[in-house]
């Protein structure tokens, strides 16, 4: 995100801009940081490397969404295969009869049956 702000600085903003800055409340601000402060045991902050950084990034990454065309895939490797019966088998594992009957919160659980199935 990039914010650009152009200010021209005329006696009228110059004055809008001291009203603002006598306005602010100065109840919050911080002490300043003495020498001992900033000496700590621990740093504060984590340093990482760039191979660490794309792995968090891959965790974090939501798994991929398995389609009807990919277990559909799966489903023509076994049939080309000549495994029709453990096809049909594997479908009345869920209480269906044909691809169409799965929802799509059934593919991943089907996909990996259908992979157990091949081997």
């Amino acid at each position: 995100m990039k914010i650009e702000i152009d200010f021209l600085p005329t006696d009228k903003n110059l004055d809008s801009l001291k009203a603002f800055m006598l306005n602010l409340e100065t109840k919050h601000v911080p002490e300043p940081l003495t020498e001992s402060a900033c000496v700590t045991e621990q740093p504060c902050f984590e340093q990482t490397t760039l191979l660490e950084q794309v792995q968090a990034a891959e965790a974090e990454k939501p798994a991929s969404k398995i389609t009807k065309s990919d277990v559909r895939a799966e489903a023509l490797k076994l049939s080309k295969a000549g495994k029709q019966d453990d096809l049909a088998k594997c479908f009345a594992s869920f209480g269906h009869k044909k691809l169409s009957d799965f929802s799509e919160t059934e593919y991943p659980a089907l996909l990996a049956a259908l992979k157990e199935v091949a081997q």
